[in-house]
């Protein structure tokens, strides 16, 4: 019998999104109504139109390795054209990935002593010559991941903050919004996609502990050449972490980072990388995440839920911190959507 139930999706990043393509999909006459607090889709993976600068950023560069297998099906595969590489800045050379461990951890997990399973996971998965390969988003990952996704929900309601739900009989019978309290209908679904921070607010259950990652963006006129002509690359004994050169930008990431963070000092050091001495420091814009990932260390990683199932009969749950074991990533997002098929 063909399902036409309501599916309420709270938060339209890239688990929500996907977890409406897969309903569709699945039930093709049901209704998707997808609530979403900002103005624009994606959330941290999504893209964004600086008019300052005049230039389309990501709401933060992601990395995108070859070993994504459920990313790789969004996107096209022939962008997986980098290779993981370190820069140390004392000894001014490129290095082997194996001296760079700790930093490789740092940036997968952003905390540099994950939980021990999660690490496991990783090492199976990325450990192999051919999926070292990856992919940066340079203000693409709307276009790419988001955009195409939208196609599946009957209506997206922006500026919908979640602020509470009523209970009855352990079902959820209201979600209510800044603008207004939806009635769920007996029979229908809510599927949860915010992240962790603002779900423990609302619903309670999962208590974590964060860490921050900044996002620098340098808006210049052409694409900076580095050594050895590289686009992406990682770093060692310097405050940044992660360079990426695209024609219009440059992008800086410093995973569990501090809140405040001196962006002139960064641009320095990309100056020294190229043996270029710059006048002045051009456009500049920084992103701060004081929750961007639940702090992945064991005492974090226990508290994480098992499966996409809730204490409430009509709710379920999904992102990337509902997989327990599991790094944050994008990858991760779209793995907990696929985990929620076989209640939907």
């Amino acid at each position: 019998m063909e399902n036409n139930r309501t599916y309420h999706i709270i938060g339209a990043g890239i688990a929500g999104l996907f977890a409406a393509k897969l309903i569709k999909e699945k039930h093709p006459l049901s209704t998707v109504l997808i609530y979403e607090a900002a103005e624009k889709i994606g959330g941290r993976c999504g893209s964004f139109f600086d008019s300052e600068h005049n230039c389309m950023y990501d709401n933060a560069t992601h990395v995108i390795l070859n070993c994504n297998r459920q990313t790789k099906k969004l996107i096209n595969s022939l962008l997986f054209k980098h290779t993981l590489c370190f820069w140390d800045f004392k000894k001014k050379t490129f290095i082997s990935k194996l001296c760079c461990i700790k930093e490789i951890i740092l940036a997968i997990f952003n905390t540099a002593k994950p939980n021990f399973s999660a690490l496991l996971y990783v090492i199976r998965h990325l450990l192999h010559p051919y999926q070292l390969k990856a992919y940066f988003s340079t203000g693409d990952l709307s276009n790419l991941l988001c955009d195409p996704l939208l196609i599946y929900a009957n209506d997206i309601k922006y500026g919908y903050v979640w602020q509470g739900v009523e209970i009855n009989q352990n079902r959820i019978t209201k979600l209510r919004f800044n603008k207004e309290t939806i009635t769920i209908d007996v029979g229908d679904m809510v599927i949860s996609a915010i992240d962790s921070y603002h779900y423990n607010k609302i619903v309670g259950g999962y208590d974590f502990d964060y860490n921050a990652i900044t996002n620098i963006f340098y808006r210049t006129s052409m694409a900076l050449t580095f050594p050895q002509n590289k686009k992406m690359f990682g770093l060692k004994n310097a405050l940044s972490q992660w360079i990426f050169s695209t024609p219009n930008y440059t992008a800086v990431t410093i995973s569990n980072s501090p809140e405040k963070i001196d962006s002139r000092s960064i641009w320095q050091e990309i100056c020294c990388i190229r043996n270029y001495n710059s006048a002045f420091e051009p456009y500049t814009r920084i992103q701060y995440f004081p929750y961007a990932t639940i702090r992945q260390d064991k005492k974090n990683n226990a508290k994480r839920p098992t499966d996409a199932q809730t204490a409430y009969n009509n709710l379920l749950i999904c992102g990337d911190w509902t997989m327990k074991n599991r790094p944050c990533c994008i990858e991760t997002a779209i793995q907990s959507a696929l985990r929620l098929l076989k209640y939907l």
